[in-house]
């Protein structure tokens, strides 16, 4: 079915006639001359909810999912059920039985979960055993003593207990490149803290990545050293940075280019490169072999920032506002004192693996940085700056 007949009502979206050409809601009568509802027709409104909801739980692919959840309200509601059916699960397999309370700490504080762990909820097809470092949870938060503490006591009421804190930029780099598999990892992480948790019979890992702003823990999600991992939520949405390369299981490989003999083979990559289609050029796929640098979406010299409607999202939480039915206010309803939420902070980057697009400028000679760069209202930071 395309969306093309979905959009433009009364044609229908399910045609059970023969023949071709659009399936109108109602037809001319030849007898009497007036129009009458054709029984051929059928809405999707009419179908089942529970048919509906097998139908998106069997859609598997990020891409697909997102665009039925623009059919309608109902395929909207229903694909965020469905996520957060998904989201549920994984938070249960960590020990995290009050999901909602999670989920809404991470809305009310701007916090971020992300990383490779959430490539389950994107590719549920894929045996969770295959994904590498499904064993540990990945969050980002700004560099506030409020939220942190507030986000220690709720792990901590979850049974976690820290393991081990680094701080400095050498030790957090060191452990992201050894332990994290990360490297080039930490440029906008002050410190990086893990807890731990047996959860039946198996130690969960809970990392958080604390960042040098104290307004925004966001930059280091761009910091991972493939475009597979920039998958966050944000206690309401599942955002998808790149949607168009994760959406087709592709993942372009962010290290610094050309870089040292070691970025040749890095660990990530051969336990990524047997599920997706990893590249480290985006020029290697022939599609954008011809693209206008800085220009393309998916070109790493584009500078970002979360709020250019260029990623996808996909509702996740039953708090989500699209699932609230709407309710005339009762001015006699006395609402409990509630701590302001965290407001979004803009915040701007370029991959740090840019200096692998420099061939396709639009004007030849065109002179351009080729430095990966984080930039938010209280922090500014290029690959090229010393850091501490």
């Amino acid at each position: 079915m395309s969306s093309n007949t979905l959009s433009n009502l009364p044609t229908a979206p399910v045609n059970f006639a023969d023949g071709s050409g659009p399936l109108l809601s109602s037809r001319s009568c030849i007898e009497c001359r007036e129009s009458h509802l054709n029984p051929a027709f059928l809405t999707f409104t009419e179908v089942p909810p529970e048919v509906v909801e097998r139908i998106l739980g069997n859609v598997v692919g990020p891409l697909e999912l997102q665009r039925l959840s623009r059919i309608c309200s109902r395929f909207r509601a229903l694909a965020m059920y469905v996520m957060y059916g998904r989201v549920r699960s994984l938070l249960h397999q960590f020990g995290i039985t009050d999901d909602r309370s999670f989920l809404r700490r991470l809305n009310h504080d701007g916090m971020y979960w992300a990383g490779p762990s959430l490539l389950r909820l994107l590719f549920p097809l894929i045996n969770p055993n295959a994904l590498p470092y499904g064993d540990r949870l990945e969050i980002h938060v700004s560099n506030s003593a409020f939220l942190q503490a507030g986000l220690f006591d709720f792990l901590l009421g979850c049974h976690y207990t820290l393991a081990e804190e680094y701080h400095g930029a050498r030790r957090v780099e060191s452990f992201a490149s050894d332990e994290l598999e990360y490297p080039h990892f930490g440029r906008t992480v002050k410190r990086i803290l893990r807890f731990t948790n047996n959860v039946q019979g198996i130690t969960k890992s809970v990392i958080v990545f604390v960042s040098k702003s104290e307004i925004t823990g966001f930059l280091s999600i761009t910091e991972y050293p493939t475009t597979l991992f920039m998958v966050y939520i944000d206690g309401i949405n599942l955002h998808v940075v790149y949607p168009w390369l994760t959406g087709n299981s592709r993942g372009l490989v962010n290290l610094p280019f050309p870089g040292p003999a070691a970025n040749a083979n890095p660990p990530f990559f051969q336990r990524l490169s047997n599920l997706f289609d990893l590249k480290r050029r985006i020029s290697d796929w022939p599609e954008y072999r011809f693209h206008f640098c800085e220009q393309n979406v998916n070109c790493p010299l584009r500078l970002r920032h979360q709020l250019d409607n260029r990623g996808s999202s996909i509702g996740c939480s039953l708090d989500h506002p699209d699932l609230r039915p709407y309710r005339r206010r009762d001015p006699t309803r006395i609402f409990p004192p509630l701590f302001p939420r965290q407001a979004p902070t803009l915040c701007i980057w370029r991959l740090r693996c840019c200096g692998s697009c420099l061939a396709g400028m639009p004007f030849p000679g065109q002179d351009v940085s080729h430095r990966g760069l984080y930039a938010a209202r209280d922090m500014y930071i290029s690959d090229h700056t010393n850091h501490s």
